[in-house]
């Protein structure tokens, strides 16, 4: 095989890899849409809630699953000012319509200790006031959306720094979903 010919398989074979990445983006992109565009999502429905404290979303485009099969993951974490958390994830197929595998929500009610200890944590970063602007990332994903003092704030695929102060909050809320 030739060095022209091993470059053209190369780049054949990095052209179908972005193109099953695009699927898995888009498919995870339009997780829970309706086929009504009048209503909203049960997404946009969660992040427009007032009571909405925290909000944080991760997709991945390489995954795959314990059946040996190749796709996407997610994973979106909803955390109200009551302490009410719902975590939803799972793995999505390549190309198939039906291909969801969402994993059991967790539904959980946070103590106000834990509640208390996120919000300084937010409130202590100075995420509010901070610039993270969002980064181009081709195989993954991350959002995030902080509803505090009445100011709401998102952020799409923030910077490292950005990302490493939700981290923070994450690593709180994770050890009550297990």
């Amino acid at each position: 095989m030739t060095k022209r010919t091993k470059i053209i398989l190369w780049i054949a074979v990095m052209v179908i890899l972005a193109f099953g990445i695009y699927e898995a983006v888009q498919v995870i992109n339009n997780w829970g849409e309706g086929e009504n565009h009048g209503t909203l999502s049960l997404k946009e429905q969660r992040l427009a809630d007032p009571n909405l404290l925290y909000f944080s979303s991760w997709w991945a485009g390489l995954c795959g699953n314990e059946k040996n099969e190749q796709g996407g993951c997610y994973s979106e974490l909803y955390l109200y000012s009551d302490g009410k958390l719902i975590k939803m994830s799972g793995f999505i197929k390549y190309n198939e319509e039906n291909g969801r595998e969402p994993d059991p929500d967790i539904q959980k009610q946070l103590s106000s200790s834990t509640m208390e200890r996120i919000e300084k944590t937010i409130r202590d970063s100075g995420v509010m006031e901070k610039d993270c602007p969002p980064q181009t990332i081709m195989d993954a994903g991350w959002d995030y959306q902080i509803n505090l003092d009445g100011v709401k704030k998102s952020f799409h695929n923030p910077p490292r720094d950005c990302r490493d102060i939700f981290d923070a909050v994450d690593n709180i809320i994770n050890p009550s979903t297990e």
